[in-house]
């Protein structure tokens, strides 16, 4: 949250403004150019006069936050430039006249020169002349290269709000905000936003939780707090979206499918590929194997022969795990076979007998019913 002497100052500044500058600093990271955006776009809902501005060009991978394209490398609001193609010596003569309450440049070719082409002007402002500059992220006012290097007379006369969660901020501000303690500088803005009762629509909220995702690798950081996840609940219910993150992202994932292996010689237990904890069977459940048996095909008389392989009740209704049917003894050295001509499917695999059980005849034809385990009557 903003301590309450810093939010009174930052109401204050802004209730009595006119017109506010909102400036991040150069290759801005994708959380503060959301929280920049989220300012910007919550400050126009107030109806004041804004603008937002970045010394370098937007990195097209930003282009999914809303609002991006009014973000501009050339600020100002004070000095109309008008801009076209020229050539040299093609000018005869610049005036202005007013007429009807308009001002009316006018620009005269020379002889032998074609007009002004009204498709190559350009109009653009240049100055800053505001009574507040928010700056969003920079550590130094240096940090906005010529938005801060032309205008340095804009910045003594101004007020300025300085919000940063670097521990390497200068403090430059009248007013700094600085929470190192925060994960992210989206996360700031939507605590001064909240606390401003400035209103909070869907674009706002889904430029903040872009932020908050990238910033905190889709929550993975560890410095991902309780504080984080209140902010992006916060922000889900003002109608924000998750960005579904890929696949591959997650280490414990190749290909989209969860990277298992069987480990035979640890009982036949999962064994998730890399490090990490091994997933224990239930207690009073023997672990399994997925090894399949070899079938011995000349023994498979008819067509009914082919069954399932006989399972063993897990009590996990979700997952089936095939029991292989081991060799049993009786009396020391003596070994139980099955019985020579006895239908089904037999095999022998590491050691260990597999047998399908021939099905009595009704088995094809009488109804399954499911009462609360995996054993069928």
């Amino acid at each position: 949250m903003i301590a309450q002497e810093h939010l009174e100052e930052i109401k204050k500044a802004l209730d009595s403004a006119k017109s506010i500058f909102v400036l991040i600093p150069g290759n801005p990271s994708l959380d503060t150019t959301a929280a920049g955006l989220g300012l910007y776009l919550a400050l126009k809902e107030t109806g004041k006069s804004v603008v937002i501005g970045c010394p370098t060009k937007m990195r097209v991978e930003y282009n999914r936050l809303v609002g991006i394209d009014q973000i501009s490398d050339k600020v100002g609001n004070r000095n109309l430039t008008i801009a076209f193609d020229y050539k040299e010596d093609s000018i005869e003569k610049v005036s202005y006249n007013v007429d009807a309450g308009k001002f009316n440049l006018v620009i005269q070719p020379k002889s032998g020169y074609p007009p002004l082409d009204t498709k190559s002007v350009e109009f653009s402002y240049e100055g800053i002349q505001a009574e507040v500059i928010v700056v969003i992220g920079a550590q130094r006012l240096e940090g906005l290269g010529e938005l801060y290097e032309k205008e340095r007379e804009a910045f003594n006369k101004a007020a300025v709000i300085n919000i940063d969660k670097s521990q390497a901020n200068t403090k430059f501000g009248q007013v700094n905000v600085v929470e190192s303690s925060q994960g992210s500088i989206c996360e700031l803005i939507f605590n001064l936003i909240k606390q401003l009762g400035l209103r909070m629509d869907v674009d706002i909220a889904g430029n903040l939780l872009k932020g908050i995702e990238a910033q905190t690798q889709n929550f993975q950081a560890p410095f991902a707090g309780p504080e984080t996840f209140e902010t992006v609940a916060e922000l889900l219910r003002s109608g924000a979206r998750r960005t579904q993150p890929m696949p591959a992202s997650r280490p414990w994932v190749q290909g989209g499918i969860p990277a298992f292996s069987q480990d035979r010689s640890d009982q036949g237990r999962f064994v998730p590929q890399g490090k990490g904890p091994v997933p224990q069977a239930p207690p009073g459940i023997a672990p399994t194997s997925l090894a399949e048996p070899e079938l011995n095909l000349s023994d498979i008389s008819t067509p009914s022969s082919i069954l399932p392989e006989p399972t063993r009740d897990t009590g996990d209704q979700s997952r089936q795990f095939r029991q292989p049917i081991t060799q049993t003894t009786h009396g020391e050295g003596a070994t139980r076979n099955p019985q020579p001509g006895t239908p089904g499917i037999q095999g022998i695999k590491d050691g260990r007998s597999w047998q399908s059980v021939k099905p009595q005849p009704d088995w094809l034809n009488k109804p399954k019913i499911y009462k609360g385990s995996s054993k069928v009557d």
